[in-house]
């Protein structure tokens, strides 16, 4: 089996280095040793057959120095579509989309979702549909951590099939260690005993918690002299406030000269560092897996953890673990253990502690060499399609060909000739382009003034009673209707829960199922539930993880053959359910419908319509106007994409369609008003629109055109689907329904 390791190595990330090192280091050592005698599904040959190969990127090769020596080749890599391997990993970026063979993806950690206030969010969305691309277009995926597993499976449910958890090692036992550490420690002038903090200076590291600990050490006459390694640098903080303002904090403490910042120094001089404290601390606010915990596990350098659950599964071997925002915990640990313990290094902890590193080591080796086997027995190569024939050079040898003076003029008039056409089409091009959007605005102002009725305004008159709709009498007889389930998601909702169970139990149709799932809420939703449980088929108020899981949470106890849910805020048009039964019955090859949206206000009035066009799969993958109340679907196509998808609280419904239309599902615009959609202050459309309603449109878009989004094309679209829209609105308004 030929391996392709991809180097991860990033300017201003130490771990993607330090993740390709142990990669290196620990596939080397399995390769080495071998699996023993009867291991289960082998996937290295004792005999050494398998090749390990590093990519190099950008393409210029740079081996880590300490592997140099060991038999692995190297390649310059660019371009993936000639790569010759078997499986290529890991993969944590874009470039997964040129990689056309198995792979195996890698995603450090979930930091954007829990510490999200760190990021931007364009940053966010863009983590969101980076984390999306990898677990959809990779065959397995790799976290170094049980915490990053359960994040997988809350924040990417649909690929939890794909996720493996594979601890790194460090790599140190692979490393020729400097026999005089001392001597690095005297090249900075340290004193001989210190604690040591090796973090990158970025927000989640945590640096904050540290001067006021070593200020409460002081003042019980506890000295802690501290040396601070790492960029000082975080590109989310362009002007370095919090260095700034750490330093500022020293000062103020009185404990300067307590700390020895040495910034961004060579790996070697680090370790040595390592080596020599007598303490070694990680306040971390969030991690995936931690190097610095691993490199001190591996020199058996004594340490204390912040008390996240990461460092939990990562050290046994802590002095203790403490709050990450109290100093006070901090400092009570350092005060317990730093008088009692010696600087290194520790020549005997070392060696035993390097050998269960190694052993660490080689166990990773062989689970990621059985991973790569697992992904390659998962790949399943797309169809090639072979080109119908060949293309051959013409040849320039011909009777008038062997003239060249006739031959460059020939060619100089056919160039000219060339260029005046292109000229002429661009130029026709550009001016009916400048036109037809001027055509198109007066076409769309037209047509507004005559129905009144714009797509994407909610509000467009005055509340006025509601104006029922009439749906087509046609069931032929014998005609077997399907059952339909319905998921009403609830919290806080009480006002207009009633309203909503009251428009479904109303319907009068003869098979369906429907429930109420609740999130626990503390106004008179639970009083509505009671009052209309026995005609409930599901019924339920507990705490959930927010609209998404509510809905899954419903499906799972229905069975219908269509499927659809309605908000709490929502009402259906009566009839609706005997039209979407009769429809799906009489259509068999349809799997979605979705219709008009009628917009109502909190007393019931209505204030406005929807007219959606005929459905168009590419607009959708571009903006969202589906009326969600009005969206069904058959229960083959939502099995077939993995059902809703929890991590989203704004956009679920759109996503949902969106994965409809990547099944190939076939989707179909009713010309019918199926349900009434409210607006009213505590509405989540108007509290969420800005805030996770634009990071999640934004991970949706990325997702969706990978390559780059031009907003002056979505724009152009937006402006013709709202034009066809408004052409719709002005035919119903004489009797058409188009």
């Amino acid at each position: 089996m030929k391996i392709g390791i991809l180097d991860q190595t990033c300017a201003g990330w130490s771990g993607g280095a330090s993740y390709t090192r142990a990669l290196l280091a620990s596939l080397t050592l399995a390769k080495e040793y071998g699996y023993p005698p009867g291991s289960r599904g082998s996937a290295l040959s004792a005999n050494g057959d398998d090749q390990i190969v590093f990519l190099s990127r950008d393409g210029k090769i740079d081996v880590p120095e300490q592997f140099q020596e060991l038999p692995f080749a190297s390649v310059a890599w660019r371009n993936g579509a000639n790569l010759d391997f078997d499986v290529v990993l890991p993969v944590r970026d874009k470039v997964v989309r040129e990689i056309p063979i198995p792979k195996v993806g890698w995603i450090p950690d979930f930091q954007h979702y829990r510490l999200p206030e760190l990021f931007s969010l364009e940053d966010l969305a863009a983590r969101d549909a980076l984390f999306d691309l990898i677990a959809s277009r990779c065959q397995l995926v790799i976290v170094s951590s049980e915490s990053s597993r359960r994040d997988f499976e809350r924040f990417l449910p649909p690929f939890v099939d794909k996720v493996r958890v594979l601890p790194f090692p460090s790599t140190l036992w692979a490393s020729h260690l400097t026999a005089d550490p001392q001597s690095v420690v005297s090249s900075y002038h340290l004193p001989p005993k210190y604690a040591l903090v090796v973090n990158q200076f970025w927000s989640h590291k945590n640096h904050a918690v540290l001067p006021p600990a070593l200020s409460i050490l002081e003042k019980q006459q506890i000295r802690v002299p501290l040396v601070l390694t790492g960029l000082p640098a975080d590109y989310r903080d362009v002007e370095n406030r919090r260095l700034s303002e750490f330093f500022q904090v020293c000062a103020r403490l009185g404990i300067s000269d307590q700390i020895h910042f040495l910034g961004h120094v060579p790996y070697w001089d680090m370790i040595s560092l390592m080596r020599c404290a007598a303490l070694v601390i990680q306040p971390s606010l969030f991690e995936g897996w931690n190097t610095t915990v691993e490199d001190a596990k591996a020199l058996g350098r004594p340490h204390i953890c912040s008390d996240i659950p990461v460092h939990r599964e990562q050290t046994h071997g802590a002095l203790g673990f403490f709050e990450p925002s109290s100093s006070e915990q901090l400092a009570d640990l350092i005060a317990s253990h730093y008088p009692h313990l010696d600087p290194g290094p520790a020549h005997s902890v070392e060696r035993d502690a390097l050998a269960q590193s190694k052993a660490h080591a080689a166990e990773f080796g062989r689970s990621v060499l059985s991973l790569a086997r697992e992904a390659v027995h998962l790949w399943r190569p797309s169809r090639t399609i072979s080109p119908s024939r060949d293309f051959k050079p013409i040849s320039a040898a011909s009777s008038r060909g062997e003239n060249a003076s006739w031959l460059r003029e020939y060619l100089v008039q056919k160039r000219l000739h060339l260029e005046y056409v292109v000229g002429k089409f661009v130029f026709h091009l550009t001016y009916w382009r400048r036109n037809m959007a001027q055509l198109r605005s007066i076409l769309l102002r037209s047509t507004l003034r005559l129905h009144g009725q714009e797509l994407g305004i909610l509000r467009q008159h005055r509340g006025r009673p509601i104006k029922i709709e009439r749906f087509p009498v046609q069931r032929p007889e014998g005609l077997q209707l399907p059952s339909i389930s319905i998921v009403t998601p609830s919290f806080n909702q009480g006002h207009t829960l009633g309203s909503t169970i009251e428009s479904v139990l109303r319907q009068n149709y003869p098979r369906i199922e429907y429930a109420v799932v609740d999130g626990a809420s503390t106004d008179e939703t639970r009083e509505i539930l009671l009052r209309y449980k026995s005609n409930l088929t599901y019924c339920v108020s507990e705490p959930d993880r927010g609209q998404a899981d509510a809905i899954a949470k419903g499906f799972a106890r229905l069975h219908g053959d269509i499927m659809s849910y309605l908000n709490s805020d929502d009402v259906l048009m009566p009839g609706t359910l005997s039209f979407v039964g009769e429809y799906f019955a009489t259509h068999p090859n349809v799997d979605v419908i979705y219709g008009h949206r009628v917009i109502v206000d909190d007393h019931g009035e209505e204030v406005g319509r929807w007219i959606l066009p005929r459905h168009d799969d590419n607009a959708i993958r571009h903006f969202d106007y589906v009326p969600q109340e009005t969206l069904y679907w058959r229960r083959s196509i939502y099995e077939k994409v993995g059902g809703v998808n929890p991590a989203f609280q704004f956009a679920m419904d759109w996503d949902l369609l969106l994965r409809f239309i990547a099944a190939g599902a076939r989707i179909r615009r009713v010309p019918y008003f199926l349900a009434c959609f409210r607006i009213h202050p505590k509405q989540k459309t108007q509290t969420l629109l800005d805030t996770i309603g634009e990071r999640e449109r934004l991970r949706l878009l990325a997702r969706e055109h990978p390559k780059g989004y031009n907003p002056e094309s979505r724009q152009r679209r937006e402006h013709w689907y709202r034009l066809r829209s408004s052409v719709c609105a002005t035919l119903l308004k004489a009797g058409i329904r188009y």
